[in-house]
């Protein structure tokens, strides 16, 4: 196994600070909720209800133009802005969150470029998202030992999925490694500490 793909299987890389995992994790959070607030949307129209756009969510008390971005997937969506959705719209907040295995499956599938099969990416999120009893990562000979157990099938969905990840997750891992070995800048750890 390659680094790449070692880091794909072995490491909680959705929780990585990184732009492009970010992006990936908000792509995935908008692809769940989002359709459930048209549908809620789409309903009041019917009954004549409001808010029947997103336009009269003005108790969010947001820019109509940010609403636009993050409907749009130009702005990550933020705690309050899915509290406020969820209040307006009477919606279940625990809801509008996906569960584990969905959202860590297409946030996989959306590093892949959407290139990878949404059975694929969950196959992969299942494999990935088991922990050891003491929930620490799994060891290298682990994970091999994990592969060989599964169906020739299984492991070959798995293994397709973590070597498209692999380069972004190499990148990824670098910009991390990078970013923590840099030194602080004068005074910063001061400033910190008060």
């Amino acid at each position: 196994m390659i680094d790449g793909e070692l880091l794909a299987l072995t490491q909680l890389w959705w929780c990585w600070d990184t732009p492009r995992i970010r992006r990936a994790l908000a792509a995935s959070l908008l692809e769940h909720w989002l359709p459930q607030a048209k549908s809620a949307l789409k309903r009041n129209a019917q009954r004549r209800l409001q808010p029947a756009t997103w336009w009269a969510l003005k108790e969010l008390r947001r820019n109509p133009r940010n609403v636009r971005r993050v409907i749009e997937g130009n702005s990550a969506t933020t705690a309050g802005f899915l509290l406020g959705i969820a209040t307006i719209l009477r919606l279940n907040v625990r809801r509008l969150y996906p569960e584990l295995l969905a959202w860590v499956s297409r946030a996989a599938r959306h590093l892949c470029g959407r290139q990878m099969a949404a059975s694929d990416c969950a196959v992969y999120a299942e494999f990935v998202i088991a922990r050891p009893p003491c929930g620490r990562s799994w060891f290298p000979t682990e994970t091999e030992c994990r592969l060989r157990a599964l169906s020739p099938e299984i492991r070959e969905k798995v293994l397709r999925v973590a070597q498209q990840l692999g380069p972004v997750l190499q990148q990824s891992d670098r910009s991390l490694r990078q970013r923590t070995a840099a030194p602080s800048a004068p005074g910063t750890r001061r400033r910190i500490l008060r």
